[in-house]
């Protein structure tokens, strides 16, 4: 991506004008700056750091456990999870770490 092309200054200085609230040492060329750092990250691959959370039953049933058992490896901190809104969210990647690890449930 090449900011020049794509930015215009018009563009560049009202995104300033209305970050500048929020950030008030935020000028056009730390903006800038910031776009071009941004741009030249490598993009995130697909991979289990980003995979999508699991459900309690989606969860349960990977793991071949009741959803009471499940709660049990939550709050004991062997699986991690968040609560979203009225629900919990399980991360995918300490699932598959308790079956990799061979960790007793």
């Amino acid at each position: 991506m090449q900011v020049e092309k794509t930015l215009t200054t018009d563009l560049i200085d009202g995104a300033v004008a209305l970050l500048g609230r929020h950030v008030p040492e935020l000028t056009a060329s730390t903006l800038v700056a910031a776009i071009r750092a941004y741009a030249c990250q490598p993009q995130l691959q697909h991979n289990h750091e980003t995979e999508k959370p699991m459900t309690r039953k989606q969860a349960g049933e990977f793991l071949q456990v009741s959803l009471p058992t499940l709660d049990a490896l939550i709050k004991s901190g062997k699986i991690q999870a968040v609560k979203v809104g009225r629900g919990i969210r399980i991360d995918a990647n300490s699932v598959r770490k308790i079956i990799g690890g061979g960790k007793n449930l």
